[in-house]
């Protein structure tokens, strides 16, 4: 009973959404289950690379011009996309099932009333086999749901923005589809929709080119979901990313897609082949989730030749099908999955495949010859001898991973009879290969490259172009270093005839960019490396080159009582043995000193991302724990490895500037970083005013710790909850192993309740004043409770609660839990919170239960997880909205009678919002407390802390974070040993102690114990205390403010959150120097209303 179910709205609205739109059912269910949902959200698609994405145009009538690289309307297979032709109705479009407009002869519009669907048509035809990508425009008028497009075979749902925005996606014709109505419409949508400049263009693809896994061996191409790692290759088949089902293996296909999943019906099939040049698989193994099944079966083949089958498995039931294919080493595998009867109705989800790699002329893994890319010999994977080698955390030199990568570039023109076979892209050297055929024998050909830049185009090689004489063009393009997506057009021409022009974009992830961070001086002896030093706010690539700017210290400033930290960034140019990091007293005016122990140096591990979360992450190393460096550390040379040096200043520290070192010391290297604080003039808030409700699930820690005395689990307890603490984060349940005792007796004369408060009230005024928790979750006994899936019945030993015995037993304990709290003076710390996410059904049940609550203990606060509205309103004191179904207007009228808002993050949502994930922007988390401050928002939830592990993806054993950091889903029905998911880092905010996850990959952790230690923070759980941080900042001038009494325009101003920062949920920076910017002017407002 805790926002953790809602990720049963994620498997319910996954069921309902598998099905065909006229085979949905009517299910009523509330905004949160429609959202919480596996599907893409609309905006997904958007590109997250510049600091701020913000809306085109406005919500004016008419939509923005185009300021896309659109393709040249002739490529265009839909009729009139623009909507600017026609008589009485747009040309090539017609109306069907529902209501509908076209507006100003400018762009079409749909509604719905939250039943049936409705949608605009238009006829296309398509090459069977061929690639296309779909794009639009469009917004939401008003309203919610969702809004649909695409062809019949490849529908794709979306919930869009009030803001005109793009949405695209890329799909493949059936092979047996020669045309098909494209439609634009909603299903079951409560709300108005509009679209325009609709476009279908065939494209193709350009995929990641890599070097030979050995000399001998050419150059291979890898698309993405595809990866090679340590002598094995796996191909991760996710239909929610940037290519939908257009994986580079996909050679057949007559099944329809539905925005992230295939769908299977008597005789339609997907065939797959897996091959790479000079290389035999080994030991397959495949693996394929079904999301949904109607009837019937689906048949999981497989073949070494296509022509030949044999059944490897059969899927009758949802789950995950596993199968492992014959050991023999060969040089292709080819993958079938078809609807086997009559009653076929399966859909399928994801499609995984792992393979060894062996070497075409031997029998020797690939692991122990040439490495795939930098042509270096390793030894054969052992991760007993890897964990030995280096610690957890650390990534793997540049190019010991191939990842691969699928971009879509659209032929513009080309002359008669010359094609493009094939594409590829090295992104480290900058270099495209085509492969063409028809190109003149005896002519001379020549090749010109330009990009799109804000100036216009410039010419883009570097090299003149190579062409040889089987018509493969070599170009190396100026190498894009701004994030975003950089558009080339390669033009190929011979004695003045264009024979091809290809628009090729190559996108720069924003994890990727390098334009941040500062270069620090070195003196001789610490010539080996560069040293460098960013905020925070940050994820360093460990890839990155050093910046160019220069900067003669790390620069902090903070608050008395805050905390503050940067990252200073080791990057060696020979290998480092043994380094280490001390930092001396901070000295400041009059001597002042900030002593060793408030500064921590910690190390930022990586965790390898396999399976990103949405469109916002990528297969990559990825920073996010935060373990301590109590061990030197050997570094590569060409690498980065961030050191997080984080300053608590004390609450009694003299304001002004202070000075120190961070000393690093290895092998032949010392290097003294100079360390500058600015302390401003006064202190944060000891207590927060900001209420906060995390999770944190203490039998974890127990298993993981391996606890048995309450001695250990109470010393490990306090080293969690002072991590708490300094987060400013306070637990749903401080006194965990001190709860409130209490016997309900209905039989007695008269019933009443026995309750026993001696435990708790020791640890709860412990946690007050040790920790300073500001508010506690309080578990009502025998109130019933449930989720928008199940619910159960209020109930005492055997009395429902339409009975006497009941009421004057429940009446009795509620009257004494209130004056007992009212007595200590802990009565607004107290929430209930007893119900999860209802959906409408549930409405009636869950106010009878919040006017149970109210009548016999009106003072108790109440708290709901679900948006204000007025069926449930009036006994309920919180209402806490997931983030993406905050509805402001709504809000603002519940705060304004007196109740208050909090909201929530989970596994949903997921780009474009703030989101919890460790393969987004670290600002992400820090904004939404920003966000929390513009909209009056009190207090945010997140469902747990430490979800480290599942119960139904590793059943027998344990999970290891630090190696595996996807969270998967935990029960709900999901099949034991079935891995979903719901995203990296969800409810993961703190991890272990490394030597806690030791053995995990072998099975049950070591029964050696205990370890009595604190968990290992992270970057995420940092990023939490600083937008904490930032909005008691905020809190503070605006009671200055107030104490002040005078009508200050521009210091009020400064309570408005600039849009730089955040311009609405959807729109907001992942550059932290406007936050900086911004922090800094409001504290030096407080300084100037008196400080202190």
């Amino acid at each position: 009973m805790n926002a953790r179910l809602s990720r049963q709205r994620v498997r319910l609205e996954l069921l309902r959404a598998a099905l065909p739109e006229a085979a949905r059912p009517r299910v009523t269910m509330s905004r949160s289950a429609l959202t919480a949902t596996i599907l893409l959200t609309a905006a997904s698609l958007l590109a997250p690379f510049s600091s701020l994405s913000r809306a085109r145009g406005d919500d004016a009538g008419v939509p923005p011009d185009a300021t896309r690289a659109s393709a040249p309307p002739d490529l265009s297979l839909v009729p009139n996309g623009q909507f600017d032709q026609g008589d009485d109705g747009p040309a090539g479009w017609r109306l069907s099932g529902g209501e509908g407009r076209w507006v100003d002869r400018s762009f079409l519009e749909i509604s719905g009333s939250g039943k049936g669907s409705a949608r605009w048509t238009a006829r296309c035809r398509f090459d069977p086999g061929g690639l296309y990508r779909f794009r639009m425009t469009a917004r939401a008028v008003r309203g919610d749901g969702w809004a649909t497009s695409g062809p019949t075979f490849a529908n794709h749902d979306w919930r869009l923005t009030p803001s005109w925005r793009e949405y695209s996606f890329v799909f493949r014709a059936p092979d047996d589809a020669h045309e098909a109505d494209v439609r634009l419409g909603q299903w079951e949508a409560d709300g108005t929709f509009q679209f325009d400049r609709v476009e279908i263009v065939p494209v193709v693809p350009v995929h990641r080119l890599a070097l030979a896994l050995r000399p001998a061996i050419t150059q291979f191409s890898l698309g993405e979901g595809e990866l090679i790692r340590e002598g094995r290759y796996l191909f991760a088949g996710r239909f929610d990313g940037p290519v939908g089902m257009c994986h580079r293996p996909l050679v057949r296909a007559t099944a329809p897609l539905n925005t992230n999943r295939w769908c299977f019906g008597e005789g339609k099939e997907v065939v797959y082949r897996f091959a790479l040049p000079g290389a035999l698989l080994s030991e397959v193994r495949v693996e394929t989730s079904v999301c949904y099944r109607a009837g019937g079966r689906l048949l999981i083949e497989y073949s070494t030749d296509g022509a030949q089958w044999r059944e490897a498995a059969r899927a009758e039931a949802v789950g995950m099908v596993c199968a492992a294919l014959p050991a023999e080493p060969g040089a292709a595998v080819w993958l079938r999955l078809r609807g086997d009867d009559r009653r076929a109705s399966l859909q399928v989800d994801r499609i995984g495949v792992e393979a060894r790699l062996v070497a075409a002329d031997s029998t020797r893994s690939l692991a122990g010859e040439q490495s795939a890319t930098l042509g270096r010999t390793e030894a054969k994977h052992d991760p007993a001898a890897q964990s030995a080698a280096a610690p957890i955390g650390m990534p793997t030199a540049p190019g010991e991973i191939v990842v691969g990568r699928t971009l879509f570039a659209v032929v513009e023109e080309k002359a008669e009879g010359v094609a493009v076979e094939r594409v590829a892209y090295d992104p480290e050297a900058s270099l495209l290969k085509l492969r063409l055929s028809g190109l003149p024998r005896e002519a001379p050909v020549e090749a010109s490259a330009e990009v799109q830049t804000a100036g216009g185009p410039q010419p883009a090689l570097t090299a003149p172009a190579e062409i040889d004489a089987n018509g493969t063009v070599s170009l190396r393009l100026l190498r894009p270093v701004q994030p975003g997506t950089i558009h080339y057009t390669i033009v190929l021409a011979s004695q003045g005839q264009r024979l091809v022009r290809l628009g090729v974009p190559v996108e720069v992830h924003l994890y990727h960019r390098g334009d941040y961070g500062r270069l620090l001086p070195t003196a001789p002896e610490a010539e080996s490396a560069s040293l460098w030093w960013c905020e925070a706010d940050w994820k360093v690539w460990p890839y990155r080159p050093a910046p160019q700017q220069t900067a003669a210290a790390i620069e902090l400033e903070a608050a008395r009582g805050d905390s503050e930290a940067a990252q200073l960034v080791v990057r060696p140019k020979v290998p480092l043995r043994g380094l280490r990091a001390e930092v001396g007293p901070l000295v400041g005016p009059g001597g002042a000193r900030i002593e060793p122990s408030a500064v921590d140096v910690l190390r930022v591990a990586y965790h390898f991302v396999e399976h990103p979360t949405d469109r916002s992450g990528i297969v990559d190393w990825w920073p996010d724990a935060l373990p301590p460096l109590e061990q030197p550390l050997d570094l590569p040379a060409g690498m980065n490895q961030p050191l997080w040096v984080r300053v608590a200043v004390p609450e009694n520290a003299a304001a002004g500037e202070y000075r120190g070192t961070v000393l690093l010391r290895a092998q032949g290297f010392s290097a003294s970083v100079p360390l500058k604080l600015r302390v401003w003039n006064f202190s944060l808030p000891r207590r927060n005013h900001l209420a906060t409700a995390f999770g944190l699930d203490t039998g974890n820690i127990w298993r993981y710790h391996r606890l048995k005395t309450e001695e250990d689990k109470r010393r490990v307890l306090d080293a969690y909850f002072r991590s708490f603490a300094r987060a400013r984060i306070s637990p749903y349940h401080p006194a965990p192993l001190d709860p409130i005792r209490v016997r309900l007796l209905p039989e007695a004369d008269p019933p009443h309740a026995e309750i026993d408060f001696t435990r708790f009230d020791a640890a709860l005024r412990r946690a007050i004043d040790e920790y300073r928790f500001t508010h506690f979750r309080l578990r009502l006994e025998g109130m019933g409770g449930g989720t928008f899936h199940e619910r159960w019945e209020p109930k005492i030993g055997r009395f429902g609660a339409d009975t006497p015995e009941y009421q004057r037993t429940f009446a009795d304990y509620l009257s004494k839990m209130q004056s007992h709290l009212e007595q200590q003076g802990w009565l607004s710390m107290a929430y209930t919170y007893w119900f999860d996410e209802p959906d409408p059904k549930d409405y009636a049940y869950v106010r009878e239960g919040m006017e149970r609550i109210k009548r016999y203990a009106p003072k108790l606060t109440t708290m709901i997880t679900e948006e204000p509205n007025e069926a449930l309103a009036g006994p309920i004191d919180i209402w806490c909205p997931v983030t993406e179904n905050y509805r402001h207007e709504e809000a603002q009228r519940r705060i304004a009678v007196g109740e208050k808002v909090w909201w929530y993050v989970c596994c949903v949502p997921k780009a474009p919002y703030c989101t919890l994930f460790i393969d987004h922007p670290a600002t992400e988390l820090r904004v939404w407390l920003w966000q929390t401050w513009q909209r009056q928002i009190t207090g945010i939830l997140i469902w747990s802390s430490n979800y480290w592990t599942s119960s139904t993806a590793f059943p027998d054993s344990l999970q290891n974070p630090y190696a595996d950091p996807m969270s998967y889903v935990s029960g709900y029905g999901v099949p034991r040993g079935t891995k979903q998911f719901w995203g990296n880092g969800d409810g993961r905010f703190l991890y272990p102690p490394i030597e806690a996850v030791a053995g995990l990959a072998e099975g049950p952790p070591n029964s050696a114990g205990p370890i009595v230690a604190g968990p290992v923070e992270s970057i995420r759980w940092e990023m939490l205390r600083e937008g904490i941080e930032d909005w008691e900042m905020l809190y503070l001038l605006r009671e200055r403010i107030k104490q002040r009494g005078a009508d200050d325009t521009a210091l009020s101003k400064l309570l408005d959150v600039p849009e730089e920062i955040t311009r609405s949920l959807t729109e907001f920076t992942a550059d932290p120097t406007p936050i900086y910017r911004h922090r800094r002017l409001v504290a030096e407002a407080i300084e100037r209303l008196g400080g202190q």
